[in-house]
């Protein structure tokens, strides 16, 4: 839902890996988007 990503991204804003998660998510999307 929603809010459980709102919640994800939060919990990885507040350990510092919300960049990291961004680049993997971002990579994933366009991957899939490829196909």
């Amino acid at each position: 839902s929603h809010s459980d990503l709102d919640s994800l991204l939060n919990l990885l804003i507040q350990t510092g890996l919300y960049d990291t998660a961004f680049t993997v998510i971002l990579k994933f999307w366009k991957g899939s988007e490829m196909k």
